[in-house]
């Protein structure tokens, strides 16, 4: 009989990602291409030196009352010779203990922080009985998986899920929604968060976006998605499933050209070119 349950738990973001569960990264990664996903993969794995101003922002909204190791950088000229010898300094003591944030990214994340904290689906999100970065971990199909949703807010219909995104931009139209959707798999993320989740039990009400833009004046959208990408959503999750698991049992991982299985793909000429 194939599995399929999973459980709530507390967890540090360090420990969940540290599980070699299915988690909807994963689906989008390889629902776009198990080879250029199994690429990331190693490249992440061997370490990043960008600093996400998101990181931040995630940790101010969600768990302000959880200690981050994030340190701003002190405004100093490095051309000079005096900038360079404080920076150094600076550098020398805190680089063990925390993450350093330029002071230009720093003031901009607060800035974020300020500005949402102001508005009306901030005030909705933390409002009631709520939990922020909830982890469910169980078994799909018989598959190891994973979620971990931003914030939950309980409601008298059910759980109201919430995923924060920040963006350098945010879409104004419903043409370049559908746009993005496809592109960052958010159709998928939904279904995968939503499934995991209700295996538990639970019953989830609504799942919400949450789009923050990282340029000033910060402003944010929200959007759900209607059955129809949800739909969409799932039936690309478990195709993306069973493509993991069968690229991990054969140590395979094919390409999107690889997988279609033609030889030769004929590229024609555009109209506009052949005049």
């Amino acid at each position: 009989m194939t599995e399929n349950f999973s459980k709530k738990l507390k967890m540090s973001e360090e420990d969940y990602h540290k599980l070699e569960h299915v988690g909807s990264s994963t689906l989008k990664g390889v629902a776009k291409s198990p080879a250029i996903f199994m690429q990331e993969r190693i490249k992440n794995s061997e370490g990043k030196a960008c600093f996400d101003i998101g990181h931040i922002f995630h940790n101010a909204i969600l768990e302000p009352e959880v200690p981050h190791n994030f340190i701003c950088a002190p405004q100093v000229d490095r051309r000079t010779k005096k900038g360079k010898a404080d920076y150094a300094e600076f550098e020398e003591k805190n680089t063990e203990n925390f993450t350093i944030v330029s002071y230009a990214d720093w003031e901009k994340a607060q800035g974020m922080i300020r500005a949402f904290k102001e508005t009306d689906i901030y005030k909705r999100m933390r409002a009631g009985s709520g939990e922020s970065e909830a982890t469910f971990i169980g078994k799909v199909n018989g598959i190891d998986a994973k979620v971990r949703i931003d914030r939950i807010r309980e409601s008298s219909k059910g759980s109201i899920f919430y995923d924060l995104k920040t963006t350098k931009s945010i879409p104004q139209d419903d043409n370049t929604w559908a746009r993005e959707i496809l592109k960052y798999g958010y159709h998928i993320q939904d279904s995968w968060y939503t499934h995991v989740a209700e295996l538990s039990g639970i019953k989830v009400a609504i799942f919400h976006f949450i789009f923050i833009s990282k340029e000033p004046p910060y402003d944010y959208a929200v959007i759900t998605l209607d059955e129809h990408w949800k739909a969409l959503g799932k039936k690309q999750a478990m195709e993306a499933l069973y493509l993991y698991r069968d690229c991990l049992e054969t140590n395979h991982w094919p390409g999107k050209h690889e997988m279609s299985g033609v030889g030769s793909r004929l590229i024609e000429m555009p109209r506009w070119l052949n005049t």
